[in-house]
């Protein structure tokens, strides 16, 4: 028989998990709150909530949008830290990405639109026959924004999609799995214990793995494809016609593979870029293709990230395939502008490692673009928006090692 002792622990420990539900339960209360207010804020109408009785304004917030929940598919095994990790990334790209919600041009973010916006279109819509002076005057003031989303939620949702596309973008790895979401919004109860809950259904799909021969070297490749929320992995696909050659058997699609050594390549001359944000412009790089044709089956591929030309992958027709086998950084030799430079400075391959101008970071974190002199001959390589990295990459105020546009100017006696 279980011992009083026994007993009043367990009992005890059924109150403390009890207290830690209600004190989460206030958390997420007041987190809505402030949705809430960010969102009337947003639509002019800060005091709209203060128009409900006691009694309405608890019903909303009962009956409110539930955090996010992240749900792994079937056989999909998701550890707690992956989770997490997942979590954390949807809530700060939700936070960031923003949408319209009314016809003069309001916008708020993702994650206050699927909490607070979501909870009072559906508070609204349900009120709309009430009699209630007090809910009335509630959703005239908020009736700008019910018609605008009543009349526009495809394209409302085509660009909370996006969002989820880009969040597939950020977790997926092609050299090793590949991940897309689903996202549903349900409703359980009626009534005083109606709620809603949005899910986030995580599929994953694991990466295809080839071997290829290029100039006598086997090497990995991966298959580029490119998650999309709903329509799962869309594998990319070149022709012939990328690569400056012209007939009517060069329109046929080919599948696009990347060697360990192009990505490995892609990390130490983007070295200021995380994981995070490099398969994401690897991916629209590869869905938004840009080719520059070089000899016979071989091409140069650019990578965009976001606004600015940082590279160029080297490609090459190899059997049935193409294969991305480098990472050029846009300063390297064998690319248009790194050739420019190379005229400019009558530098090769070899002094550009020295001098560390073939990666990323001495741009982001050196003085080296703050010389007018510099500036000036990267201008003429068509490079002058290296001079905006820093701030874009790092922020304003970032601090820059002194002394590097100096000796670059030393060493290659610039007068």
């Amino acid at each position: 028989m279980t011992s009083k002792a026994e007993k009043n622990r367990k009992k005890n420990q059924r109150l403390r998990i009890k207290n830690m539900h209600h004190l989460r339960e206030l958390q997420l209360e007041q987190e809505f709150c402030q949705a809430l207010q960010r969102f009337l804020d947003a639509l002019g109408v800060p005091d709209a909530f203060k128009q409900l009785s006691a009694g309405n304004k608890r019903f909303l917030v009962t009956a409110r949008m539930r955090p996010t929940r992240i749900v792994p598919d079937k056989g999909v095994i998701l550890s707690p830290l992956k989770r997490a990790t997942m979590l954390f990334i949807m809530e700060e790209l939700l936070s960031t990405i923003k949408v319209q919600i009314t016809d003069d041009g309001t916008e708020i973010t993702i994650k206050d639109l699927l909490s607070a916006g979501i909870s009072c279109y559906a508070y609204v819509m349900c009120s709309r026959k009430s009699t209630k002076k007090d809910l009335i005057t509630f959703c005239e003031l908020l009736n700008p924004f019910v018609e605008y989303y009543y009349h526009n939620e495809t394209t409302i949702i085509q660009k909370i999609t996006h969002g989820y596309d880009y969040f597939g973008f950020m977790l997926s790895r092609v050299n090793q799995k590949m991940y897309y979401v689903k996202s549903d919004f349900n409703e359980y109860g009626s009534g005083k214990k109606l709620t809603m809950a949005h899910t986030v259904t995580v599929y994953e799909v694991p990466n295809e793995k080839r071997t290829f021969t290029c100039r006598g070297i086997r090497r990995p490749a991966y298959r580029i494809g490119v998650p999309f929320s709903y329509a799962g992995i869309q594998w990319t696909t070149m022709t012939a016609d990328n690569f400056g050659t012209s007939g009517t058997l060069n329109t046929t699609p080919m599948p696009v593979y990347i060697q360990s050594h192009a990505l490995i390549r892609l990390n130490e001359r983007l070295d200021t870029i995380s994981n995070y944000l490099l398969f994401p412009n690897l991916f629209i790089s590869c869905v938004k293709t840009k080719t520059i044709p070089l000899k016979k089956n071989n091409a140069l591929i650019l990578f965009d990230y976001f606004n600015y030309t940082l590279g160029y992958f080297v490609a090459e027709i190899v059997n049935d395939a193409v294969v991305l086998k480098t990472f050029l950084f846009v300063t390297s030799s064998g690319t248009p502008q790194g050739d420019l430079l190379d005229k400019e400075l009558n530098t090769g391959k070899l002094e550009k490692n020295f001098l560390k101008i073939d990666r990323l970071s001495t741009f982001v974190n050196s003085d080296i673009m703050q010389d007018e002199r510099v500036r000036s001959i990267f201008k003429k390589a068509g490079l002058d928006y290296l001079e905006r990295l820093p701030g874009e990459l790092s922020g304003k105020d970032a601090i820059r090692q002194k002394g590097f546009a100096a000796d670059f100017i030393k060493y290659l006696q610039i007068a």
